[in-house]
């Protein structure tokens, strides 16, 4: 499952898989700054990672929710 990372101020597309039976993260784009993610930058990832499903929505509220926003939703318990 894709996801964004900060790095400081900077935020990455990233998609944890295995690799030699290691969990290692693939880095999908660069995003830097951005709140959202346009329609173009959208085709460009999705045409090079299609075997990557990319939940748009949801990678869009971590990046609105900026750096230090706490644990993903999906992370916290009902």
């Amino acid at each position: 499952m894709p996801y964004v990372r900060y790095r400081g101020p900077y935020a990455v597309l990233v998609h944890a898989c295995r690799r030699g039976g290691k969990v290692v993260q693939r880095h999908l784009a660069y995003l830097g700054r951005r709140t959202s993610v346009e329609p173009e930058l959208r085709r460009r990832i999705e045409a090079r990672f299609p075997e990557i499903f990319l939940d748009w929505e949801k990678l869009e509220s971590g990046l609105r929710g900026g750096v230090g926003r706490g644990a993903p939703s999906w992370l916290e318990e009902d």
